[in-house]
């Protein structure tokens, strides 16, 4: 199967007065599409997370990889862990910064969970043991990236999206 051409670009955008800079990615094919959020895990918007981006607009989609956490905190390990604490327990705040770069409403959504997966199963370069209860699943990683495409061909379908 040949590559598809990918495009990245930053997108500035912000949620109140947190500056935030997420990556849109699309492939060159003509056309509209349909887009997709993609949320970073907790080491930020990384390699993996536009890695996992472009894997999707390598199906035809256009993605928007957005930033949760703002500048300065990607790395520092302290004020990650203190974003992430503080958006867990504000559920209002941790909606409005997903939502913070799109705006479409109505999402369809649902959750699947593997037997036998930690968390950052898709993220292969996660050595086990590394960082306790994190690690790759290699078969988790296919299946749940199969299923999310069936998932949004079923939603996308008849708008003109990826088949």
């Amino acid at each position: 199967m040949a590559r598809v051409s990918i495009s990245s670009a930053p997108l500035s955008y912000s949620d109140l007065d947190t500056p935030l800079t997420g990556f849109i990615f699309r492939n060159a094919a003509p056309g509209h599409r349909p887009g997709l959020l993609l949320i970073h895990g907790a080491t930020g918007l990384d390699d993996h997370a536009r890695g996992q981006a472009r894997r999707y607009a390598e199906l035809g989609y256009v993605v928007l990889a957005c930033d949760m956490f703002g500048p300065g905190v990607a790395g520092d390990r302290q004020r990650v862990v203190s974003l992430l604490t503080a958006l867990r327990d504000d559920p209002q705040r941790l909606a409005r910064r997903a939502r913070a770069g799109l705006d479409q409403a109505g999402a369809d959504w649902q959750v699947s969970m593997y037997g036998g997966a930690s968390h950052g199963f898709t993220h292969a370069d996660a050595v086990p043991g590394a960082i306790p209860g994190v690690a790759y699943h290699a078969a988790a990683d296919q299946c749940s990236f199969a299923l999310t495409r069936a998932f949004l061909a079923e939603a996308f379908a008849g708008v003109g999206g990826p088949a």
